[in-house]
């Protein structure tokens, strides 16, 4: 099981790996390979061993307590107990904002960093939303919009990278919206829980989750056309780079 979720996280993490070990992109990724890989890269690199890194990578530890605290077979009794789901998400938000500080405050920033960021982020929103889809407060559809979001995202910006900018200027700002908003929803239904779930009603939470999901779903979309041209822009110049003009002698 450990096996398969460390070959698991290896093939999404393909382009952190590249970052850190270039000549490895250039062999097979047989899934021996992801997991020997990633345990490296968690263990050993030495460009991990950052403070700013260090703490982002705090908040897949918190996640983990967090699902364990808001699953229904979680221990319930103190008013601990019941509240402590809320000041971890409050601690992992906090962690979110001070990595990107501390980053740029000694001098730390770097393509490694910020895709560990996204990562950590995706990671905590998509568990914590999977979580309470089990508990029947979020409907499915949510996470499945946003984990589309992100992958369109993750294809274009870490899988695809270009040198010049993006022609649409629309979907970074959503993207940093949709980043916000996620995090937003996932506190709003953490107080609803530690609330006993009698904070909202079920229609304006209802309502809030569509019309995250609908943003959600144009951010992926925007993403997917960005994609598509590109391929086949690509698609057109091959031809072109494979014939040179002829010269006239």
């Amino acid at each position: 099981m450990i096996g398969t979720v460390f070959c698991i996280v290896g093939f999404a993490a393909r382009p952190l790996l590249c970052t850190l070990w270039p000549r490895h992109c250039q062999r097979k990724w047989t899934p021996v390979r992801m997991k020997s890989l990633t345990m490296t890269l968690l263990l050993f690199n030495r460009r991990l061993r950052t403070v700013p890194n260090g703490l982002t990578l705090l908040r897949p530890l918190g996640t983990i307590l967090f699902v364990w605290l808001t699953l229904p077979s979680a221990p319930a009794g103190s008013l601990w107990t019941r509240w402590a789901p809320f000041l971890i998400f409050l601690g992992i938000v906090s962690s979110d904002i001070l990595d990107g500080w501390l980053a740029r405050r000694l001098n730390q920033t770097s393509r490694l960093g910020r895709i560990l960021d996204h990562s950590c982020d995706v990671l905590f929103i998509l568990t914590a939303l999977s979580t309470f889809v089990v508990r029947g407060l979020v409907p499915w559809w949510l996470p499945a919009a946003i984990a589309w979001a992100f992958l369109l995202y993750a294809v274009n910006v870490w899988w695809w990278p270009v040198d010049q900018p993006q022609r649409w200027f629309l979907s970074k700002q959503l993207g940093h919206i949709g980043g916000i908003l996620y995090y937003v929803t996932t506190g709003i239904v953490t107080f609803h829980v530690c609330t006993q779930e009698r904070w909202l009603s079920p229609a304006l939470l209802w309502g809030w989750f569509l019309g995250l999901a609908l943003l959600a779903g144009i951010s992926g979309s925007q993403h997917l056309i960005q994609l598509w041209r590109r391929a086949f822009h690509a698609y057109r110049a091959a031809p072109m780079a494979g014939n040179p003009p002829q010269s006239g002698h």
